[in-house]
């Protein structure tokens, strides 16, 4: 590790470090300049060994006399290494560590800052304008042609290649009106998608997370999976261990925000091909069930119809829930405007009659 005297001596070069990352200008020659000072001044281990270490002053009491308290503390153990090269790598690490440790934009004392880096748009991807038709037409236009061409084929194993190329000549001898049909389909969920991984990337970057509202939420939420998978199995892999992670919450896509608990699991039991939850039957009844009880307690009705998209008057258990969550029966709409409560309370009052009749 470095030395009080070596940690001094980084110390008046910290400015211009800090200019240059702003700046956004390249490192490489600020590291050679300080690389060549610092081994003018130490030029091998030998010489830090050697170099007089300087002692600390004692610790005073308020009237100025030593205190009998302090504690000497032991040297720390030197590490020596083998050869001039592993010296050298492991000062230049220290001393760049010594500079991104202060100067890391947006820090926070006390805080630490996330990245959640997700490969936006490899997964869930828009359906190929065959599988569209496919998933639409195929009970009425293509799936009587499957069956009459597989009745005369024995070999199960052939079957998916016969039923795909049933497909592709389908779709390619298709009428003009459906494949335009189609066509527009496609390109709408193209451009929707897009929309969601550009909504996706900019509040997992941090931007407006302050006021993030029930669309993105949901275009968040629906992306958990992925979130999960691509952080667990980093993870997993970088460090041998397995994870099982549990969460839950407000459903914002779905009606009225119902609560809904997901696991993941990820990292093998060897020998089993298990994750945790495989490996241990009573998972869900003993940490997911507990949790959805949780999820319910933190996150009342109230609060899980104030972040939904939309909300139908006849999910609504308390009428007080709809009016504490501020917002109306629909889609996105809120109570904003002089009247609408009251409006929204007489709707509520009729409703509650009518629920304490079917009870």
């Amino acid at each position: 590790m470095l030395s009080p005297e070596q940690l001094e001596f980084l110390k008046p070069f910290l400015a211009e470090f800090k200019e240059l990352q702003l700046a956004g200008k390249g490192l490489t020659a600020f590291w050679e300049r300080l690389y060549h000072k610092f081994y003018l001044v130490w030029p091998n281990q030998q010489a830090e060994l050697e170099a007089p270490a300087e002692p600390k002053p004692p610790k005073l009491t308020k009237g100025g006399k030593i205190s009998k308290r302090q504690v000497e503390k032991e040297t720390p153990p030197v590490m020596i290494y083998s050869t001039m090269k592993n010296w050298k790598d492991a000062r230049e690490s220290q001393i760049r560590s010594y500079y991104y440790n202060r100067t890391t934009l947006g820090r926070k004392k006390g805080q630490a800052k996330v990245n959640i880096v997700v490969a936006i748009g490899k997964k869930d991807r828009v359906l190929a304008e065959h599988q569209l038709y496919s998933k639409k037409y195929y009970a009425d236009r293509v799936k009587a042609k499957v069956d009459t061409a597989l009745a005369k084929i024995d070999d199960v194993a052939s079957h998916i290649k016969v039923t795909a190329q049933i497909l592709k000549e389908s779709w390619d001898q298709e009428t003009k009106e459906i494949r335009d049909e189609i066509q527009a389909e496609h390109k709408r969920l193209v451009q929707e998608k897009k929309e969601k991984d550009k909504t996706l990337k900019h509040v997992l970057e941090g931007k407006g997370q302050q006021d993030i509202s029930p669309e993105e939420r949901a275009i968040v939420q629906e992306a958990i999976p992925e979130l999960l998978e691509s952080f667990c199995e980093a993870m997993a892999a970088k460090t041998g261990w397995a994870f099982s992670v549990i969460g839950g919450g407000p459903m914002a896509a779905n009606t009225n925000a119902p609560i809904r608990v997901c696991t993941f699991h990820e990292g093998v039991i060897p020998e089993t091909n298990q994750t945790f939850r495989g490996w241990y039957p009573e998972f869900d009844k003993l940490f997911s069930i507990p949790f959805s009880t949780f999820a319910h307690s933190v996150f009342p009705e109230a609060v899980r119809l104030r972040g939904a998209v939309n909300i139908e008057l006849e999910k609504v258990t308390s009428p007080a829930a709809l009016l504490e969550s501020g917002r109306l029966v629909g889609h996105l709409q809120y109570a904003r405007k002089a009247g609408e409560e009251e409006a929204a309370m007489a709707v509520m009052c009729g409703y509650g009659a009518k629920s304490q009749t079917r009870l």
